[in-house]
């Protein structure tokens, strides 16, 4: 089984996260990336899986309706139109690279992880323990400056990229500024 709600539809640089590790699910559910933003998920199976499923067991919070279903398909033909997938791989290895190479100048910072446009920055204290101390101070500094990003971790101790799919060369280049001008700021 394998969730793609937040991995799927371009996400991680390939359409499906699993397709880097060559997985084939039995069963794959999905969500948020496929309608912009409009309430609908999915799960889909072989028709051998889902018909050992009562009638009307797959039932969620986020049934499909006739706009969630409109806003899906016109979100699945602009991810085609325009790349987006192969833009997210091209933004993520810029900004990976770009994130790792900020890293080495500031001990705090211990890893970069993820793929495509989802990354964290992960950030230990001297000790090498999970520092969410200074995550949450580089969280918020960075937001004052207008780069919004989010903290994750079991000690908050990572701070996640996730540009929108749209981003541009650009675009990555500002955000990477703002983060290195932040990590002056708060380490």
């Amino acid at each position: 089984m394998v969730d793609e709600v937040q991995t799927g539809f371009g996400r991680t640089g390939a359409f499906w996260g699993q397709e880097h590790f060559g997985l084939t699910p039995d069963i794959q559910m999905f969500a948020k990336g496929i309608a912009s933003g409009f309430p609908i998920s999915g799960i889909a199976a072989s028709e051998a899986v889902m018909s050992k499923a009562w009638p009307g067991s797959q039932g969620g919070t986020y049934r499909a309706n006739a706009v969630a279903c409109a806003a899906a398909v016109a979100t699945l033909e602009v991810i085609q139109e325009e790349g987006l997938v192969a833009n997210a791989a091209a933004r993520g290895a810029q900004l990976k690279a770009g994130l790792e190479e900020i890293a080495e100048k500031f001990d705090a910072v211990t890893a970069v992880h993820g793929l495509g446009l989802m990354l964290a920055v992960e950030f230990t204290d001297k000790d090498g323990e999970p520092d969410g101390a200074a995550a949450s101070r580089a969280h918020q500094h960075a937001a004052k400056n207008g780069l919004l990003l989010l903290t994750n971790g079991m000690h908050g101790q990572n701070v996640r990229f996730i540009p929108a799919l749209v981003v541009s060369e650009d675009e990555v280049n500002h955000a990477l500024s703002l983060w290195e001008e932040t990590l002056s700021a708060v380490l």
